[in-house]
């Protein structure tokens, strides 16, 4: 492939301006390894990133399934949505308790009852157990007459038949409780797509950025070279071409920036 041919391409391999971020990097991706392996002998694709320098080590490195742990276990979404379903599991244990003792009630007074004094005869054919209210006695309130009194009442109701009520309490419950558990899992599907499409794109903006170093080293190589030629007298090349690079090199300054700037927000949402 011919200098004038690559330049040629160069230009149309970083024109991203009308697709969308993601596509971007990865049509910019592609790009750049074609030019790197043209120009540099390497073979164009993906798999020129197996040749390139060793990564740099990173402060703290994660795996894909340390990230989604993670992202759950502080999502707000899926904490959420594990509170509802706390709260209609605690709303099955109570239809089910309604079951028995639905209702106990304990009443207890206590207090110092009068004496009884007697003015008159009682009638011996007069009960027992009514004598205290025959007209002839009276209260004594005197300290010596007090005696105590104490008194409790323990009152339950059991349902014995609701026709049906009660065990169609209990299924709506139960089956509260499933749908609640159905929403937990889909929000942490959820959450884990974004976390996952997060991750890989900012797995993504980092080889980027380091395959950026390298194509700025390809364009200063194409500028000498065509310098070279230009000095020379070669008819094969031109100010056109000069100029083709330059352009070339400012766009990838640009995508660099935009690189930056997506990696930067990649990291703070994995944070």
């Amino acid at each position: 492939m011919g200098l004038r041919t690559l330049l040629g391409e160069m230009r149309p391999l970083i024109d991203l301006s009308h697709t969308p971020p993601i596509a971007r990097m990865t049509r910019l991706t592609f790009g750049w390894f074609f030019v790197v392996g043209a120009l540099v002998g390497l073979p164009a694709g993906p798999a020129a990133a197996q040749n390139g320098p060793p990564p740099a080590t990173d402060t703290a490195q994660v795996t894909l399934t340390e990230a989604l742990v993670r992202t759950l276990d502080a999502s707000p979404e899926v904490d959420r949505r594990r509170a509802q379903e706390q709260f209609a599991a605690a709303r099955s244990e109570e239809a089910r308790a309604n079951r028995f003792l639905t209702d106990v009630s304990l009443d207890v007074a206590s207090s110092f009852a009068p004496g009884l004094t007697e003015f008159g005869e009682v009638p011996s054919d007069f009960p027992e157990d009514l004598r205290y209210l025959h007209p002839s006695r009276q209260n004594d309130w005197s300290v010596g007459a007090l005696r105590p009194f104490g008194r409790f009442e323990i009152a339950v109701q059991q349902p014995i038949w609701t026709w049906g009520e009660l065990s169609g309490n209990i299924r709506a419950a139960r089956h509260g409780v499933d749908v609640e558990t159905a929403r937990v899992d889909q929000k942490a599907l959820e959450v884990a797509a974004r976390a996952g499409k997060t991750y890989y794109n900012l797995l993504l903006t980092k080889e980027l950025d380091r395959l950026a170093d390298r194509t700025q080293d390809v364009i200063d190589r194409a500028k000498r070279e065509i310098n070279r030629l230009l000095d020379e007298g070669d008819e094969s090349v031109s100010q056109a071409d000069l100029f083709q690079t330059r352009l070339t090199e400012e766009e990838t300054k640009r995508r660099i920036v935009e690189i930056d700037q997506n990696r930067a927000t990649a990291r703070s949402a994995l944070r």
